[in-house]
């Protein structure tokens, strides 16, 4: 087993039953918010199928989005819970376990560094590490709620820019019978007109296997050090 997941299977084995509780919306990046989605990785063919998929899958209860805005999170603004679980799909009877080795935090982000791309300008959340460290969770989907697990076939999030940072960052998406498919990218200080570069990196899984974790790690790309890694939106799909 890979050492990331290992390591994340066993925190989150030895946590307390407090979990963060998310119900999931049908659509990425929501038009909701001023700011957006600027870059598509891999492509941004792959982001349209892939944000075309996940809502698809919400309205047949296969899949759904993650915004982390206080209308979808309870409870919210808290630090530090390891278990997470988002209940997918328009009826809201399936659920997606999110186990974390290490505090995270989602709050309100007004006034931070980051600016998310989805939720109200007033109240916008985001997934947040708490610390200068990368963010790691696994992931396992249940139908019904708390059921038979079933395969998670495609994955993605939007890595926030930090202001004023040229940000190096890698996403892997690690699976359970393939090699693990990793994207390494460096999101620059600001694109021109723009004040970030949000980006967004997704995977389908290989065939005949499932995404059972996510890593994501950023660094100062000037001095190499490691910097808190904020995510908006997260997605994922079933089907």
């Amino acid at each position: 087993m890979n050492s990331l997941v290992a390591s994340i299977l066993v925190l989150g084995a030895g946590s307390t039953a407090i979990a963060q509780t998310f119900k999931t919306v049908a659509v990425y990046d929501a038009p909701t918010h001023p700011n957006g989605v600027d870059v598509r990785l891999p492509s941004p063919a792959f982001y349209a199928s892939f944000a075309a998929t996940v809502s698809g899958a919400f309205a047949s209860n296969k899949g759904g989005v993650i915004n982390f805005d206080s209308t979808h999170s309870f409870p919210w603004n808290v630090a530090g819970l390891p278990l997470w679980n988002a209940r997918y799909g328009v009826a809201g009877v399936n659920n997606c376990a999110l186990s974390f080795g290490q505090p995270v935090h989602v709050a309100n982000m007004v006034g931070k560094p980051w600016v998310p791309v989805s939720g109200s300008p007033n109240d916008p959340g985001a997934l947040v590490t708490v610390g200068a460290t990368p963010l790691a969770f696994k992931m396992q989907a249940t139908q019904p709620a708390f059921g038979p697990s079933v395969p998670i076939t495609r994955a993605g999030l939007t890595v926030l820019q930090r202001a004023g940072v040229r940000q190096k960052v890698a996403v892997t998406f690690i699976q359970s019978a393939a090699p693990a498919l990793t994207t390494t990218i460096v999101i620059p200080a600001g694109l021109p007109g723009l004040s970030t570069s949000d980006t967004f990196v997704g995977a389908n899984a290989s065939p005949g296997s499932r995404i059972i974790a996510v890593e994501v790690r950023s660094f100062d790309g000037a001095t190499g050090a490691v910097l808190p890694v904020a995510v908006d939106d997260l997605a994922f799909s079933v089907n």
